[in-house]
């Protein structure tokens, strides 16, 4: 079980959520809650060729490949509450859970959303089947607004995307399986980040203070249009796989630790001002990728670079 850390500065304050021995308790519930579900709730939209948009209140967020030209969504409700009130429990849950699937120009917009109150316990998991031909941006954002068991990110495919952006507000991992086309990769994260078979440009930053959260990222290409980009953990290590071919370069820092540069292919070459500050050269340099671990300044980072 995962707590989310804002809702207990909240819960400080407000009296709302109650944290204790036995377990976890949310804002109107006079115990340790359970999670009640409902039926799933399916809907389909066509896809004209533009954005797909996600936005989740909370639950754990899935992208999968669906049909041609068509954006199919499953949500799956969960309400967690008082155990001796599912019926209470489940009527809130048909009364204030909001799902959304619409168009937004050419492209579909998906969100979640709680209306006329409700508890901070009412969420829903989603899974949304990309268009087996999508070659557009995908944005995907989890708000992780409940108290337990916030929520991740998981894109499983990005088709021929060519931007694929992912957050978490609170304790939510993210991992992106992507693909050649997508040439810029944003992912702003409050739990641990993978990234792998992107291109270009990224921005990368976890700011989860939990033990072992890292950054693991693998870019499969660096053309020399790129702008390059930055890789940023709060207090966790991060794992870096480059190619071993290409002109680019990686500037990498970590507050106490070590930067492993691995085994250098015979294009690059490394400077080290001391064994926690590192830049790595590649060919003719070019694009810079500027690295930062143990970026609060507590514990040790080790950054780890290889080439493929």
């Amino acid at each position: 079980m995962r707590i989310s850390l804002r809702a207990l500065g909240m819960a400080a304050f407000a009296g709302s959520l109650v944290v204790g021995a036995s377990g976890c308790k949310v804002e109107g519930s006079a115990s340790t809650p359970v999670r009640y579900n409902a039926s799933d709730i399916i809907e389909e939209e066509a896809w004209g060729g533009g954005d797909v948009t996600v936005d989740g209140l909370y639950g754990n967020i899935e992208v999968v490949e669906g049909a041609a030209d068509t954006v199919r969504v499953t949500f799956e409700p969960f309400h967690y509450w008082d155990p001796d009130e599912e019926e209470e429990a489940r009527q809130m849950l048909a009364d204030h859970l909001q799902t959304v699937v619409e168009p937004d120009g050419d492209g579909v917009h998906i969100s979640t959303g709680r209306s006329g109150g409700g508890s901070n316990g009412i969420g829903a998991d989603i899974t949304v089947e990309l268009p087996s031909n999508f070659a557009a941006r995908l944005v995907v954002e989890n708000r992780s607004n409940g108290p337990i068991d916030p929520g991740n990110v998981r894109v499983r495919f990005v088709g021929e995307a060519t931007s694929v952006s992912v957050s978490t507000d609170s304790l939510g991992d993210c991992r992106i399986d992507g693909a050649p086309s997508v040439t810029q990769t944003t992912a702003d994260c409050d739990g641990a980040v993978r990234i792998s078979g992107v291109t270009d440009n990224v921005d990368i930053t976890t700011t989860g203070l939990e033990t072992a959260v890292s950054v693991d990222l693998t870019v499969a290409s660096v053309s020399a249009e790129s702008g390059g980009g930055t890789i940023n953990s709060e207090d966790g290590d991060v794992n870096l796989t480059f190619p071993a071919t290409g002109d680019y370069s990686i500037l990498a820092l970590t507050n106490e630790g070590v930067i492993n540069e691995g085994s250098l292919p015979e294009s690059c070459t490394v400077e080290a001002a001391e064994e926690r500050s590192k830049t790595i050269t590649c060919g003719a340099g070019g694009p810079q990728y500027h690295v930062n671990a143990c970026r609060d300044g507590v514990g040790e980072c080790i950054v780890n670079i290889q080439y493929q």
